[in-house]
């Protein structure tokens, strides 16, 4: 789920083609390193749906009641 939502946004400017203002992008070697790091932090939410997140959650829905 959390993949679907986030993964358009690119985690660091040097994966934004089109906004991306970084100088050292065209020769940097930390983009693997970041690609990679990238697809460990997605891979990691991978199983984390809306249920595991809000199902049984009273402190949540606390919030949401008090406002």
């Amino acid at each position: 789920m959390f993949r679907s939502f986030e993964s358009k946004v690119p985690i660091v400017e040097c994966h934004d083609m089109v906004t991306n203002t970084c100088p050292l992008a065209a020769a940097c070697r930390l983009r693997t390193a970041l690609d990679s790091a990238e697809e460990e932090f997605y891979k990691s939410l991978d199983d984390v749906n809306l249920a595991s997140l809000v199902g049984g959650n009273t402190e949540l829905s606390g919030i949401f009641s008090a406002s």
